[in-house]
């Protein structure tokens, strides 16, 4: 993989484990980037602090305990927050996406994990860039995997198409939910 800065903070270390590149990066407090691309998809891991990621119809705010892919090309801005960030970026291209049979077609559109789960994905992930040995590429790709695998099905899950007769349940309960019920005794009829 030829190397092209994938940052324009400053680099604080990069390791290349079989076609993923990891670097930790840091930016300055309040810097603005200019609208700019990447030529590979990349992962980034927000470590400490924040950014706004910016693109033409939307923003996204990056904190702490954030995942965001970022497709190949797709041209953005960056405004970092009053702490500035701390990042570790994984970068892979669609020779990586082949070789361990991933759909590229899910890496088209970015997504966003935030919460406990993006923060165990980055802890491990970030424990094997610092302690690299022998074994770090395999674990490295079976987290990105396992990270994409659970991206994936939150996506599909929040996305599925449920029954028909339950999309009505959910229409009518969304629509009738402060209505008062009225309890009728079977019995009094009698």
């Amino acid at each position: 993989m030829a190397h092209r800065p994938v940052s324009q903070g400053i680099l604080l270390k990069t390791v290349e484990l079989d076609g993923i590149r990891l670097t930790e990066t840091v930016h300055e407090p309040r810097l603005k980037l200019e609208p700019h691309s990447h030529e590979l998809i990349n992962l980034t891991f927000v470590l400490k602090g924040s950014f706004i990621e910016s693109f033409e119809r939307s923003s996204l705010e990056l904190c702490s305990n954030s995942v965001f892919l970022e497709p190949a090309g797709l041209m953005h801005s960056d405004h970092y927050g009053n702490d500035g960030a701390h990042s570790l970026i994984a970068e892979f291209g669609y020779q990586w996406v082949e070789l361990v049979k991933l759909d590229p077609t899910l890496l088209q559109n970015p997504f966003h994990v935030t919460g406990p789960v993006a923060s165990k994905f980055a802890a491990r992930i970030y424990r094997e860039f610092q302690f690299p040995d022998r074994f770090s590429s395999l674990a490295v790709q079976g987290i990105l995997l396992e990270l994409f695998s659970f991206t994936f099905r939150e996506i599909r899950c929040s996305d599925r198409l449920y029954p028909a007769w339950l999309a009505r349940v959910q229409q009518h309960i969304d629509k009738h939910f402060q209505d008062q019920v009225e309890c009728i005794d079977p019995m009094s009829s009698w």
